[in-house]
């Protein structure tokens, strides 16, 4: 069965302000659990953005980018 990420998803909100990611989205975007991710502001909106393995780091500086740049990595 395929699931359609693009929908949006009602996700509760913990008191201790936790929210569970949905399985679609962390299958989508390799995010393994228990693990961690980026969370920051941009604009007016969260952004939830996977932390890049060592293996995915590998060359990273063998790119075009500048120093300190979070390099983002998103599903095509």
């Amino acid at each position: 069965m395929t699931s359609n990420t693009r929908n949006p998803e009602i996700v509760r909100v913990s008191q201790k302000g936790q929210a569970t990611i949905p399985k679609a989205l962390r299958e989508k975007f390799g995010i393994e659990t228990p693990g961690e991710v980026f969370v920051y502001e941009e604009g007016d909106c969260i952004v939830i953005e996977p932390i890049p393995s060592l293996d995915e780091l590998h060359g990273i500086h063998a790119g075009d980018h500048e120093a300190g740049e979070v390099l983002r990595r998103c599903a095509s």
